[in-house]
């Protein structure tokens, strides 16, 4: 009797044990799932940020430490994108300051190469004119290299108060060569003095 009892407690107790181990797996199976389908996707937003791909985030859901993790990622992120935006506008406005007196300097040289028995002292007037703008140049360049010791993203601005007429006319002797050879008539008129705060 006993022994039948014994057997039948080991019986139920193997029973117990298989379907507590069951139950262990299955909860096991979906805790790792739980874990692991969060990370996946941590992982191949990673490899979308890697290739370029900035304007990603993770989604969050509750407050334990993948919570944590995903916000952390997404402040990194938000800070990537930011400075990735920094760094074009940046680029985009060093391309600029440069542009303008390498064309002047380009301007400048095609009036004198294009036309034909340039006097002397139209010769002496552009290389002042592009000797003032390789000045300017190696100015924006120094600015440039300024900014790169001091870590900046905004390029310092030179504010003086400039006569905008002075400024056209300066211009326009210099566009005058290429217009006539192209048959343009640049015509200037001016009624006063303009003057402006600008850099």
């Amino acid at each position: 009797m006993v022994e039948e009892t014994l057997n039948t407690l080991e019986k139920q107790l193997y029973l117990l044990t298989i379907l507590v181990s069951t139950i262990i797996g299955i909860l096991s199976f979906f805790a790792s799932g739980v874990i692991t389908n969060p990370l996946k996707k941590m992982l191949k937003i990673i490899q979308k940020i890697t290739e370029g791909q900035l304007d990603q985030e993770i989604e969050i859901k509750g407050r334990d430490e993948l919570a944590e993790l995903g916000n952390a990622f997404n402040h990194m992120s938000n800070r990537l994108l930011q400075m990735d935006q920094s760094r074009q506008e940046f680029v985009s406005n060093v391309s600029h300051e440069l542009k303008t007196p390498l064309s002047s300097i380009k301007v400048l040289s095609e009036s004198l190469l294009f036309q034909e028995n340039v006097p002397v002292e139209m010769y002496s007037e552009f290389f002042k004119d592009i000797n003032s703008e390789v000045d300017r140049l190696t100015a924006i360049i120094n600015d440039l290299l300024f900014l790169v010791k001091l870590d900046q993203k905004e390029v310092p601005m030179t504010v003086q108060n400039i006569n905008l007429n002075k400024l056209i006319q300066e211009i326009l002797k210099r566009l005058h060569p290429l217009a006539n050879k192209k048959s343009i008539e640049l015509i200037y008129e001016s009624f006063r003095d303009v003057y402006a705060e600008v850099d």
